[in-house]
């Protein structure tokens, strides 16, 4: 490593607005904040490393949630210990 930051998000041009609805009457169809933003492009470089690494976490967790939820069909004990 050369001690150079690596970023994989480059700058964003992006254009923020805030409304506030400085009523006293609270109003339920008209919200108290009105926020938008608007980005016209948002650049990312991603290198091979970063690229396989956020692959296998994503990888990881689809894992994770198939096993979590046919977790409740394993057997409590191993068959090693209860080979009925």
């Amino acid at each position: 490593a050369t001690g150079e930051a690596t970023f994989i998000v480059r700058p964003i041009d992006a254009i923020f607005c805030i409304k506030v609805n400085k009523s006293d009457i609270p109003d339920k169809h008209r919200p108290k904040y009105d926020a938008s933003l608007e980005m016209n492009r948002v650049n990312i470089k991603v290198e091979k490393r970063q690229y396989r690494d956020v692959v296998r976490t994503l990888d990881f967790f689809g894992n994770f949630e198939r096993m979590s939820r046919y977790n409740q069909f394993r057997p409590k004990v191993s068959v090693l210990a209860d080979p009925r």
